[in-house]
């Protein structure tokens, strides 16, 4: 059973003959050291894994870990998925992915995807995230997808001491302006993602430079995530990406971003506009920005972000589908 797609994912119920991908995954040496030795030897023990312990929750609770494939390969790369632990008040995510499937942002984009189900598909206010505090890679990965660090907790049973991480969202959008203003500007950032996702490689660009298509396309997302956050004055991009963009006098990032690393900004940025214009208020909408903000208004800074986006993904699509021979596929995605 499909759970979720994301741009570059598909997220499903695993099923016993998912066993040599779980074999492969249970008995990897960072899953053994963060995690547990769970036993598993033969993909017989991996199949067993998965519906004794796997498909009991999808049956009980309705979600739980799910398999993570690339949309393009149906590739089998990770886990995903919301589990109910003891020891736990609260719901929690948790994620794994194979060694060579790490750093390219696809931990966070399914992150990313699997708490907002939460919250859309059983009404999750809060859940909540537990790691080794040695585990840096997944801690990066929960800061990333927006999840808070909130203290230390030991589970029933366990010695070990783990970071507590907590993510939790505010009421889902019901007023049919927030609705249709996330149409709007959910079809813009399909459109850009669709030009970073088709510009061929001799297009992207091999070095720092102000007009190279990927370059383009990150300032785009940096000044969608700028103005997207609810303190400007606090704003730091994740890692890699760096504040450099904002300094006057134009100062290049000191290398090319990868493909990989804008998809996966792109996919976090998509969520906080997402999360930005569920909690929108008519009160909230009116407030004075003040400073030196460029419009009056947070409505209107929204608006002003969402053209501005408009106009690079406009400006991207003919240099990426030109080069390809494809159409601009998609551009409006989001319409009916």
């Amino acid at each position: 059973m499909t759970v979720l797609e994301t741009p570059r994912l598909t997220l499903r119920w695993a099923v016993a003959d998912d066993g040599p991908f779980f074999l492969e995954l249970l008995t990897d040496p960072d899953w053994i050291r963060f995690i547990g030795d769970r036993g598993i030897r033969t993909v017989e023990d991996a199949a067993r894994y998965v519906t004794g312990r796997l498909v009991p929750d999808y049956e009980g609770h309705g979600f739980g870990l799910n398999l993570v494939l690339l949309r393009e390969t149906g590739e089998p790369i990770g886990i995903c998925g919301l589990i109910r632990r003891e020891g736990l008040d609260d719901v929690d995510v948790g994620f794994a992915f194979l060694p060579r499937y790490r750093g390219r942002g696809y931990a966070v984009e399914a992150t990313v995807a699997v708490l907002e189900h939460g919250r859309r598909a059983f009404g999750l206010r809060r859940i909540v995230a537990i790691t080794l505090p040695e585990n840096e890679g997944s801690i990066r990965v929960l800061e990333k997808a927006g999840m808070r660090r909130e203290g230390a907790i030991r589970l029933p049973n366990d010695s070990d001491e783990l970071l507590l991480f907590a993510h939790e969202g505010d009421p889902i959008m019901t007023s049919p302006w927030n609705e249709t203003v996330w149409r709007q500007f959910g079809a813009s950032i399909d459109m850009l993602e669709n030009a970073i996702r088709d510009c061929p490689e001799k297009v992207w660009g091999d070095r720092p430079d102000f007009h190279a298509f990927w370059y383009l396309a990150y300032h785009t997302l940096f000044w969608l995530d700028y103005y997207a956050s609810d303190d400007p004055k606090s704003f730091a991009p994740p890692a890699p990406f760096t504040l450099g963009e904002m300094d006057p006098a134009g100062v290049l990032p000191d290398r090319v971003y990868t493909r990989d690393e804008l998809l996966g900004y792109l996919a976090r940025v998509r969520e906080t506009i997402r999360s930005r214009i569920e909690r929108m208020t008519e009160e909230t909408a009116h407030a004075r920005l003040g400073g030196d903000a460029v419009v009056e208004t947070v409505a209107e800074l929204l608006l002003y972000n969402l053209r501005h986006v408009q106009h690079h993904a406009a400006q991207l699509n003919p240099t990426a589908s030109s080069t390809t021979g494809r159409s601009q596929r998609s551009c409006w995605a989001s319409l009916p």
